[in-house]
């Protein structure tokens, strides 16, 4: 899993508040190129706002025209250095209880949790989970590019027009 320079700098940087976000990475070819934030909570504790999943799903659609059926939709949260200031180092590397069991009720493949340190990349199959701790090591883009985004809520690189 590759990123966005800007998507990796912005959900890195994220992870120094105190409180946690959840949102959407979108996910195109191996490259991370984008993220809408969905919601904002406590440490230890964040949830989607209704009226951000109806914001996402707009914004989705529009940048699902421009990269096509490639585009996925990938669900992450942060544990914040709030979060691991209140409930202790082992989660900078470790998802918690709550992140397993809400990644089988919502039936996700596939889920990323950023920390000060790490990306956790966790993937399941069944009831078993395999995770990835992924340095922060920022892909560049080198072609033009044109971006969509609002302001504190979403960025997303699109291709450039033909």
């Amino acid at each position: 899993m590759k990123f966005v320079a800007r998507v990796l700098e912005d959900l890195r940087r994220a992870t120094n508040r105190r409180n946690e976000i959840t949102g959407y990475l979108f996910y195109v070819r191996g490259l991370v190129m984008g993220y809408f934030i969905t919601g904002e909570g406590s440490p230890g504790k964040v949830v989607d706002s209704e009226k951000r999943l109806r914001e996402l799903e707009n914004f989705y659609e529009k940048i699902k025209k421009e990269w096509g059926e490639d585009l996925l939709a990938i669900p992450f949260h942060t544990h914040s250095k709030g979060t691991i200031k209140i409930y202790g180092e082992y989660y900078a590397t470790h998802p918690s209880e709550g992140d397993l069991e809400t990644m089988i009720e919502n039936q996700w493949k596939e889920t990323c949790i950023f920390t000060p340190k790490y990306i956790i990349n966790l993937k399941r199959t069944g009831e078993r989970f395999r995770k990835v701790l992924l340095p922060y090591k920022g892909y560049k883009i080198t072609k033009p590019h044109r971006t969509y985004q609002i302001h504190g809520k979403a960025y997303c690189v699109l291709p450039m027009k033909r």
